[in-house]
């Protein structure tokens, strides 16, 4: 069986959040990038 989708008519999904944390990485570091630096510091002073 052939299924001919060409004729068939475009829909959108459109999701709309409940929340959003805007993040300023100017004055704030993501998790990862603070324990790697934290990592690569102590792995300096030893």
């Amino acid at each position: 069986m052939l299924l001919v989708l060409a004729h068939q008519p475009a829909s959108a999904l459109v999701v709309t959040p409940t929340w959003a944390k805007p993040t300023d990485f100017e004055t704030t570091l993501p998790n990862a990038v603070e324990e790697l630096l934290q990592r690569r510091k102590e792995h300096q002073h030893s």
